[in-house]
C-alpha cells in the first residue's frame, strides 16, 4: 500500500530472474452488487487461523527447493546445485543464456528478504479495523493505518525492483496487489465467509513459489489500539 515506506519489498530480482506474465487479475474500482460489508472492527480468531510460523516454514522450504534446483544467480538454466550465488564471469566461454546476473548476494540473504517481506504484510496484533468507502480503502492495526485508492496504479521502488501497486475488487473480495518487474507477486485478499467472519489471505506466488497465510477474524465492538507516537 502507498503508506508502507518501511516495506522494502525485495521480490526475488536475483533469485528468480525472469518476468512473470499472464498472471494478473483485473481489479475493479466499483464494488459488486450487494458488496460484502468489510468495514468494521475485527478480532483475530486464533483457533481458526493459520499459524504464522507454519506459513514461514513452508515458504523457507520452498525457497530451499528452488535453491537446490539451481534457481540462483550462480546457476545456469536447467541445472546447478544451489549454494552461494556469485557474479557472472566475464570470460570462460559461457553462453549469454548461461551467464548469471552480475550481482553478488548470498542465497540465505535473498531468502531472508522474502521471508521478512512476507511477515511485514501480516497485520500486527490481534485487532484489525477496515474502512471501505468509494475511492478509499484503509486497514488499521495497533501499528498504524495503511491506505490505498482503488483503481490507482502506483509505481514504486521496492528494494532494487520496480513494482506496480494497485487495489480494487476481485469478485466479492477486496485485493491489494504488489506486482514487481521480476519475481513473485504479493497479494492481500479480504473477503467474508458464510458465517460472517473476515477471511484475510496473504499470498506470495510466482516463479516457483506459492506461499500463503489465511487468518480469520470475528466482528467486534473494540477497535484496534491507537499506535504509539514515534520519537525523532
Amino acid at each position: 500500500m502507498p503508506l508502507r515506506p518501511h516495506r522494502s519489498l525485495w521480490l526475488c530480482a536475483v533469485l528468480l530472474p525472469w518476468v512473470l506474465a499472464g498472471c494478473a487479475v483485473e481489479l475493479k474500482v466499483t464494488p459488486p452488487a450487494h458488496a460484502p460489508r468489510l468495514t468494521g472492527d475485527w478480532r483475530l480468531n486464533q483457533a481458526a487461523s493459520g499459524r504464522v510460523d507454519a506459513a514461514v516454514a513452508d515458504l523457507q522450504s520452498q525457497l530451499l527447493k528452488l535453491l537446490g534446483h539451481g534457481h540462483t544467480p550462480s546457476a545456469a538454466p536447467g541445472g546447478g546445485t544451489g549454494g552461494t550465488p556469485r557474479a557472472s564471469p566475464t570470460s570462460g566461454g559461457n553462453s549469454p543464456q548461461q551467464q548469471a546476473p552480475a550481482v553478488v548476494v548470498s542465497a540465505p540473504r535473498v531468502g531472508a528478504n522474502l521471508v521478512e517481506e512476507f511477515l511485514a504484510h501480516v497485520p500486527e496484533g490481534n485487532d484489525l479495523a477496515l474502512r471501505v468507502a468509494p475511492g478509499a480503502f484503509t486497514q488499521q492495526t495497533g501499528a498504524g493505518a495503511e491506505h490505498c485508492t482503488p483503481g490507482v496504479l502506483i509505481a514504486v521502488t521496492l528494494g532494487h525492483v520496480g513494482a506496480d501497486e494497485n487495489c480494487g475488487w476481485n469478485g466479492r473480495a477486496f485485493v491489494v496487489r504488489i506486482k514487481p518487474e521480476y519475481g513473485p507477486t504479493l497479494t492481500e485478499r479480504y473477503a467474508l465467509a458464510s458465517n460472517g467472519e473476515l477471511i484475510f489471505t496473504l499470498h506470495l506466488a510466482g516463479g516457483g513459489l506459492d506461499a500463503r497465510l489465511v487468518r480469520r477474524y470475528r466482528r467486534t465492538s473494540r477497535p484496534p489500539p491507537s499506535p504509539l507516537p514515534t520519537a525523532d
